[in-house]
């Protein structure tokens, strides 16, 4: 949907434990890699890959070659062979060009854990292709993300490497611009054995709100299973956020037509669908089972015109929802421990935004929350836990900041230095608009999950909550004592329907104007140019 891909492309991102990103080697090259992949973890070949990876090893492409010899010496480790070390002390010793391999192979020499037991935080995959709508693997080997920028395809990241795969069949929109829409991967969830990916998908056709479910290990043409389908004038969107310990159950979150969200069970083996909770056009953030499959955890909004949130648990059978977080700060769900003793939530009720754990039991909150860690970062999304209880967040960062400059019209040039605002710096500002006597901007910030109206002339501003699934483009427009609503009415909000496109306006009285917000519900990418990941800012 093309506001979640603005926010994305104009967002500096990062995660948490994952190595930083290195560009796929190209040609014949990385075919015979993917092929010594496909020997060590698909055939379970050990033996063989590293002969594979040793021919590889002795080409002439150094990038690649460091990739070989990485995964070469993984495979001795799952051997118990000590060969391992040795590999790993040859690309720190001949391969000191390829910064990446060296780092990693530094880190893993002397272990036989996977990367995924680091201690402390790493920014390990960054840059504009990262999001937040996928999940970690429970060995902590891949990410799952959607491409947002050439195909909108699912993809998989090979942490290790730094490579990716697609895990579904859409050809680049970049190459060939002029190409149909071919509909897009939403949320996905990696399976507990490592095994499968479930995720959402949008198109434009009459059922095209589904969920389905792929190999995370596919080779050649993916291939999916279509799980559930949902008619498009009843659905907005649907995602898979969560897989059950056993295999059995995808925790998914349907955002409905009419402006309600459902958190749903949906059963692997026949598609039958449990709903477990209705809410409102918020819905939840993160919804995770418990390490015994007995809960459901997930958070939701204070009120429906809140953004702050609270953490609850809801018994798989339905017989109870307990509330676990409720607290006037901002509080994200970010999952549980591995020995589902501790609930993890992120809160800023400190000032800074740490990460909490929650003593839980017997279906009871134990005492009060524990804090972990003092700062974790105020954008955190939890993209889950792995096995040995390595968390995974996104983080939203960047510099780009807002400035105003007097312009001479006549020229075109400004006629003096832009001017920075000295306070209340807030992340990520886009698409500024001027109020009508000039004494006030309003722009998104915080990544889109917040509205700000800055004073020009004290500097100081003001923050207000998101109100809109995906906001976009603030405008400020006369004020008024009574806003007119046509079509159905919601949340005090306007709709305008027709065939192809629902927009929403929100109105927020500001005290000198209204700000109207707009958010496309259903959208094609015809709506602006197609973002470019080698820049960082648009529109500010």
């Amino acid at each position: 949907m093309t506001d979640r891909r603005t926010r994305i492309a104009t967002a500096l991102v990062a995660v948490l434990l994952a190595i930083p990103v290195v560009t796929p080697a190209q040609g014949g090259g990385e075919v015979a890699l993917r092929a010594a992949m496909e020997t060590e973890t698909v055939k379970g070949d050990l033996r063989a890959a590293i002969e594979q990876y040793k021919q590889i090893a002795a080409g002439r492409d150094r990038a690649l070659a460091a990739k070989a010899l990485l995964r070469m010496a993984e495979c001795y480790q799952k051997l118990g062979d000590s060969e391992a070390r040795a590999v790993y002390e040859r690309v720190i010793r001949e391969y000191a060009d390829q910064s990446e391999a060296v780092t990693l192979a530094r880190a893993r020499l002397g272990a036989t854990a996977p990367v995924s037991t680091t201690k402390g935080d790493r920014a390990v995959w960054t840059g504009p292709y990262v999001d937040l709508f996928g999940q970690v693997s429970p060995d902590g080997r891949f990410i799952t993300f959607t491409d947002w920028f050439r195909s909108n395809n699912l993809m998989v990241r090979d942490v290790a490497l730094g490579t990716h795969v697609a895990l579904t069949n859409n050809s680049s929109f970049v190459d060939n611009p002029s190409a149909a829409y071919q509909g897009e991967a939403q949320w996905s969830a990696i399976s507990k054995d490592g095994k499968r990916v479930a995720y959402g998908w949008f198109d434009n056709t009459a059922d095209g709100r589904q969920i389905r479910i792929t190999t995370l290990d596919a080779v050649g043409t993916p291939k999916y299973r279509q799980l559930l389908a949902f008619k498009a004038d009843e659905v907005r969107f649907c995602g898979a956020y969560d897989w059950s310990p056993d295999g059995k159950w995808i925790a998914m979150v349907i955002a409905r037509a009419d402006g309600t969200t459902q958190i749903g069970l949906a059963a692997v083996a026949d598609g039958t669908l449990r709903v477990m909770k209705t809410t409102g056009w918020q819905g939840p953030e993160r919804v995770f089972f418990s390490p015994d499959g007995r809960y459901l955890a997930y958070d939701l909004p204070a009120t429906d015109t809140s953004d702050t949130r609270e953490v609850f648990v809801l018994a798989t059978d339905g017989s109870r929802e307990i509330p676990v977080v409720v607290h006037p700060a901002e509080d994200r769900l970010m999952g549980w421990s591995p020995d589902g003793a501790l609930i993890l939530f992120s809160s800023d009720r400190t000032g800074s935004t740490g990460l909490w754990g929650q003593p839980f039991a017997n279906e009871r909150v134990q005492g009060s929350p524990e804090l972990l860690r003092p700062d974790i970062g105020a954008s955190s999304v939890s993209l889950g836990l792995t096995r040995s209880g390595a968390l995974y967040l996104y983080r939203r960062g960047g510099n780009r900041d807002l400035r105003i400059a007097p312009i001479d019209l006549t020229t075109g040039r400004l006629s003096a230095p832009p001017r920075q605002f000295g306070q209340g710096f807030l992340l990520a500002p886009v698409t500024p608009d001027w109020s009508p006597d000039g004494q006030q901007l309003v722009y998104q910030a915080c990544g889109g999950d917040c509205l700000a109206i800055r004073s020009v002339e004290t500097g100081q501003v003001r923050q207000l909550p998101r109100m809109l699934l995906y906001p976009r483009n603030p405008k400020v427009v006369a004020r008024r004592s009574v806003v007119d609503r046509r079509g159905a009415r919601h949340a005090g909000a306007e709709w305008t329907l027709s065939a192809r496109r629902a927009n929403r306006r929100d109105h927020v009285d500001t005290g000198r104007a209204t700000v109207q917000l707009s958010s496309s519900l259903v959208t094609r990418w015809e709506e602006g140019p197609l973002p470019d990941p080698s820049r960082r800012h648009r529109g500010a």
